[in-house]
């Protein structure tokens, strides 16, 4: 991994690490809202990631991209304070913004206090900020007028309300972005970066006298949904070479997160045709945590005389699970196939953190996910595909009545 030589790495060593518990750096503590470590070996490399409650649903009208330029400063600034057996990155989303370390084993710990102190005292630096904006700038000069950016984004007001601070885009706009200063980013850091109301969770660090594990002592329940209860239906004509189609549908909860996954899953493998269908270039199906309650993304691009064949095979696929949820053998071999897809997922551990935090900051605990799947009965997949409500479709792509 690459980073430029420490210039400020003897500063860095000031951060105190985990709510109830004392740093072996400073003597120190730090209360973080939850804090997940896992108990396995030492590996060759320890991943830490940092989860704070603050996304773009954050940004002012007008400064669309605050929150994610600030990010990537704050990465910037602490791979430039650290050795080069350490780097961080940051995923910048709607709700949440997520900063990874990846040390090796007798590096973390002063990798790990160089990262806390960027993120929540250190001052934000101002050549790292240009640099970002201008980087992030050229991004959406180059990227605009995609049609799979213009698709991600109209998918996105799908399934929340196009006026909802969270339908914004992460990135911003090319307006947004000349508008903001660095000011503007410091003002969200202050009024919105806080260990308090952060989760972290660290992977392959072994036994450590360091990070100690707790639960959130408060949890903000999350909606319920469902995210609608009114199916629509929205076309984009565009003459391009390939349909993206989009079909969303609302869960009305209670239900297990994991639960939730497995009926993805299900969806996504009855979708995979043996031999692959040629007209379908990709697919994905995706859990969406929007405002108002879960949805489940089954997202296609395909090739356009495919789209309506598509759209029709998931709405049927979909019903019949409904109808007909597996059981038996059926239901044993998915849910096996299921498990071991996940298990090898986690090995990443890059993945496995970002999952983890997710879990500390929408339920205030780390699932057990080997056990929850073995947890998985057929009656509740049953009962999670029958909360499924009605489906809201989106098509871009050309038209094909002129052809």
């Amino acid at each position: 991994m690459r980073a430029p030589p420490p210039s400020v790495a003897a500063g860095g060593l000031l951060a105190a690490l985990i709510c109830g518990c004392v740093s072996s750096l400073t003597g120190q503590s730090t209360p973080y809202a939850a804090v997940s470590v896992d108990n396995g070996s030492r590996a060759t490399l320890v991943v830490i990631g940092a989860r704070l409650p603050v996304g773009s649903v954050h940004d002012v009208v007008g400064l669309e991209g605050t929150a994610w330029l600030l990010g990537k400063t704050l990465a910037a600034q602490a791979n430039a304070a650290l050795s080069g057996d350490a780097g961080v990155t940051v995923d910048v989303g709607r709700s949440s913004t997520l900063f990874t370390l990846s040390a090796l084993p007798d590096a973390w710990g002063v990798a790990w206090a160089m990262l806390e102190r960027t993120l929540f005292d250190a001052t934000l630096d101002s050549t790292s900020f240009e640099r970002e904006r201008t980087r992030l700038s050229g991004q959406v000069l180059f990227q605009s007028g995609s049609p799979a950016l213009d698709s991600e984004g109209r998918v996105v007001q799908l399934v929340s309300s196009p006026s909802n601070p969270w339908a914004r885009s992460p990135r911003g706009t090319r307006a947004s972005l000349d508008a903001l200063t660095i000011h503007d980013a410091q003002l969200l850091r202050r009024s919105k970066y806080s260990a308090t109301s952060s989760v972290v969770a660290a992977v392959g660090l072994g036994d450590n006298e360091v990070l100690r594990e707790h639960p959130a002592q408060l949890v903000n329940s999350p909606p319920q949904g469902p995210a609608w209860t009114v199916g629509t239906r929205l076309d984009v004509t565009q003459e391009v070479t390939s349909s993206w189609i989009s079909v969303a549908y609302p869960l009305q909860g209670p239900l297990s997160r994991t639960a939730m996954e497995f009926v993805a899953h299900l969806i996504r493998w009855r979708l995979s045709p043996l031999p692959p269908d040629p007209d379908r270039y990709e697919v994905a199906v995706r859990l969406v945590d929007a405002p108002l309650g879960v949805v489940i993304v089954v997202d296609g691009a395909v090739a356009p005389e495919a789209s309506k064949r598509f759209e029709q095979e998931v709405v049927r696929v979909v019903s019949d699970l409904a109808l007909d949820p597996p059981a038996g053998d059926v239901f044993t071999w998915d849910r096996r196939r299921f498990r071991t897809a996940r298990l090898l997922t986690e090995a990443t551990p890059e993945l496995a953190v970002a999952r983890i935090t997710s879990d500390l900051l929408r339920d205030g605990k780390r699932r057990d996910l080997a056990e929850d799947m073995w947890e998985i009965t057929p009656a509740a997949v049953a009962g999670a595909l029958l909360a499924l409500g009605q489906p809201r479709v989106f098509r871009l792509g050309p038209d094909l009545r002129s052809r």
